[in-house]
């Protein structure tokens, strides 16, 4: 077996020499398996030293990192011990990166749907059997290694795998929101949106109570991560919609919110941008009456001060419900029929028409830089493309 474990180190007979070892620990299981059948007082023994010496070699052999996340994957009984192993050698580690890979790579299976490379004795209840332990096992070991990533890249990789791989799996997941909240601080508007989103889940899933949440999101919010070029622009924007969506927020927080992507919407040069923001706008307006002021109030004159704090950090104290939306006032003369319509709509106050599908029109931002410049270029053409209208009957010959 030690021959065998030294032979992983050469990649060219990784895959054969990881089977060999799997089917060692199998032999040796089910010799555990009929010993226990004839001595019911045995404790039960697990292989283990061989999927812990497998560990050991997993930093320098990826094809081995693979094969043993795939094991683990398919049967639970892999995947119990490997956890329990690495909970137990992290500390032991000075590069976590391998670990960071592997951990990435595992799946916590659905209970009732648990597969077993040595099938247990039917006179005993395992620990890997119990999978409340499993999910506690992979408990201690987020709780272990999330505060060991310290490269931009690993916690950008694990806030993306968060929400739907590891917190339906944690047994304490409020204990992750120190995490997040200092991924957030860490700067990156990348990995202050992937927080966020984690820390939404917390708060709508787990009674998180963070009174930070919208102020944050907030003060994310600028022409910079709503520009063309910015490749999770649309996901952002849906998420932005899914945040807003509670009709339980203050009005003052949404009409904050309103004023600001408004604003954002005349500085960043993108047709389609603003062809979103203004059916996100009406949709809020349907959801929150209380916004609707902001439409019926008259704009405010050139001589006035509007009273929107643009600089306040706490949209809650931004005055914006006193403000008005003089912005639908500049956009009216886009260049964009589409966009002319969008703001009449918006502006007459009547709030007749369905909510907008957003999520729908959040997909067509995807590649938009140039879409939008085709889009203009058409409406423009289709703007000259009929004869102008003239007193002289035009002649139809020459001559």
């Amino acid at each position: 077996m030690e021959a065998l474990l030294c032979d992983l180190a050469r990649e060219e007979h990784t895959e054969d020499t990881f089977n060999a070892l799997l089917s060692i620990v199998k032999q040796l299981g089910k010799q555990q398996n009929d010993q226990i059948q004839l001595n019911l007082d045995l404790e039960y023994d697990y292989p283990n030293e061989i999927l812990l010496g497998i560990l050991n070699h997993i930093s320098r052999n990826n094809v081995l990192l693979l094969l043993l996340a795939k094991a683990c994957n398919a049967y639970t009984d892999l995947l119990y011990y490997t956890l329990r192993n690495m909970t137990r050698t992290i500390q032991q580690q000075e590069d976590h990166g391998f670990f960071f890979v592997l951990f990435s790579l595992l799946r916590i299976p659905k209970e009732g749907n648990l597969q077993y490379w040595i099938q247990p004795p039917s006179e005993r209840v395992l620990p890997f059997q119990k999978y409340h332990q499993l999910k506690a096992l992979y408990t201690d070991l987020v709780l272990e290694l999330l505060p060991r990533l310290r490269s931009e890249a690993s916690l950008k990789k694990t806030l993306l795998i968060m929400d739907k791989h590891i917190l339906p799996h944690v047994t304490k997941p409020l204990a992750l929101a120190d995490f997040f909240s200092s991924a957030f601080r860490r700067g990156g508007s990348l990995l202050a949106i992937l927080s966020l989103r984690s820390l939404f889940v917390l708060m709508r899933q787990h009674n998180l109570n963070y009174a930070d949440f919208y102020p944050r999101l907030y003060s994310l919010l600028s022409p910079e991560i709503l520009a063309d070029h910015v490749p999770y622009r649309t996901a952002f924007l849906k998420q932005l919609r899914l945040y807003l969506s509670s009709t339980m927020l203050p009005a003052s927080t949404v009409a904050a919110f309103i004023k600001k992507l408004l604003g954002i919407a005349i500085l960043v040069p993108s047709g389609s941008l603003i062809a979103w923001v203004l059916p996100f706008i009406y949709n809020l307006l349907l959801e929150h009456p209380l916004c609707r002021a902001l439409v019926h109030r008259e704009a405010t004159s050139s001589t006035e001060r509007d009273p929107f704090k643009a600089d306040e950090t706490d949209p809650s104290k931004a005055d914006a419900l006193d403000s008005s939306l003089w912005e639908l006032h500049v956009l009216q003369r886009h260049y964009s029929i589409r966009i002319s319509r969008l703001v009449e709509i918006l502006g007459d106050g009547k709030f007749a028409r369905p909510p907008y599908d957003l999520d729908a029109m959040a997909d067509d931002l995807e590649g938009d830089s140039l879409g939008s410049l085709a889009a203009a270029s058409d409406e423009l053409e289709h703007r000259w493309s009929r004869p102008p209208p003239i007193q002289v009957p035009m002649s139809e010959t020459l001559f």
